[in-house]
């Protein structure tokens, strides 16, 4: 959900394996159920993100793609606290945004030892 998939296949392309697709296998998404507060969905997210960058993106390239999910997240609450001056709808979404922008620590120290993924199928590249 937060790209434990994308980090293992990442982890076997570099020791020259590949990932497998199981067309055949059967998925039901229970939609919000693991997250039902949306900052924190978003924070979760932004923190996986910024995993998979200094894990596997050069020290550069990392600082980059947080420097990114500093501006989605700075950008939104701007946009938002702008749009909710003229539409009130708009204010919980400034609120969300203001609340995960708050949380930007998070995705920026991070401590990179989450447990390991093992729940994937994984094949030698050809």
């Amino acid at each position: 959900m937060y790209g434990e998939e994308a980090d293992l296949c990442m982890r076997a392309a570099a020791k020259g394996q590949r990932c497998m697709i199981t067309p055949d296998a059967t998925i039901i998404h229970l939609g919000g159920a693991s997250e039902t507060v949306r900052a924190d969905k978003m924070v979760k997210l932004f923190i996986a993100k910024a995993l998979l960058y200094r894990r596997h993106w050069s020290p550069v390239a990392a600082r980059l793609g947080i420097f990114s999910l500093d501006f989605w997240a700075l950008s939104r609450k701007i946009a938002f606290g702008i749009l909710s001056r003229f539409q009130s709808r708009r204010r919980a979404s400034f609120e969300t945004w203001k609340n995960i922008w708050s949380q930007r620590r998070r995705w920026h120290l991070l401590n990179d030892n989450p447990p390991a993924t093992t729940n994937a199928a994984v094949a030698p590249a050809k």
